[in-house]
């Protein structure tokens, strides 16, 4: 059997029943949670006794629970008994689903690179991007921008970005122009980390580049 339940929710969540398995409602049958998957879920979930009914006991964190899987699945075991002897073993999944609870963030929230103005038009400079716990596809980060510190400020750069399995990604800021030195040295500017959530949460870095000699 499976069951479907949003992380973050509150203690006593309602799952589902594990009594519509016996359409025969045998007399007396009684449900007892049997094993769980391992240790970390033993305090996440109950099984009433009498009605089969599956609640959640405390809020579920996805991101601690299955913090290195793409999919969350708790397994459990619960035994349906009864007095004449009758005897069952259920197994049951129940898939932790990801809510957008986290937004993308820098280690830093600043940081100075610098380049040479003779590099030419297609040179990059790649740098640590921002990091995404959110597991989903949807909720991880989809996507980076910038924008200068200054409205309206013509930036000769743009942005491109790898993302990482532990959700972090690797951010490439892409030279569009021929740089001069003389005209202007540096460029100030946030670098925005978007993921998929509507709307959409994001963190940001400041970046100052320097045009060298």
């Amino acid at each position: 059997m499976e069951f479907r339940v949003k992380e973050e929710q509150t203690p006593g969540t309602f799952l589902g029943s594990i009594s519509q398995k016996y359409n025969d409602k045998r007399d007396g049958l009684r449900f007892i949670l049997a094993r769980p998957s391992h240790t970390t879920t033993d305090d996440l979930f109950e099984v009433d006794s009498v009605s089969g009914n599956i609640t959640t006991t405390a809020v579920i964190d996805r991101e601690v629970l299955c913090q290195f899987t793409p999919g969350c699945v708790v397994r459990l075991e619960v035994a349906a008994q009864t007095n004449d002897n009758f005897f069952d073993i259920i197994d049951i999944d129940i898939v932790i689903e990801d809510i957008n609870d986290n937004s993308p963030t820098f280690s830093q929230q600043s940081v100075a690179l610098s380049i040479s103005e003779a590099v030419l038009t297609g040179g990059s400079l790649i740098i640590d991007g921002a990091r995404d716990i959110d597991k989903s596809e949807l909720f991880s980060l989809q996507g980076y921008s910038l924008e200068p510190q200054i409205s309206g400020d013509a930036l000769p750069f743009s942005v491109n970005f790898v993302r990482s399995l532990d959700g972090g990604s690797k951010v490439k800021i892409i030279v569009n122009e021929i740089l001069d030195r003389e005209t202007r040295d540096s460029y100030r500017f946030f670098l925005l980390a978007k993921d998929g959530g509507s709307p959409p949460k994001q963190g940001s870095m400041f970046v100052t580049v320097t045009s060298l000699t």
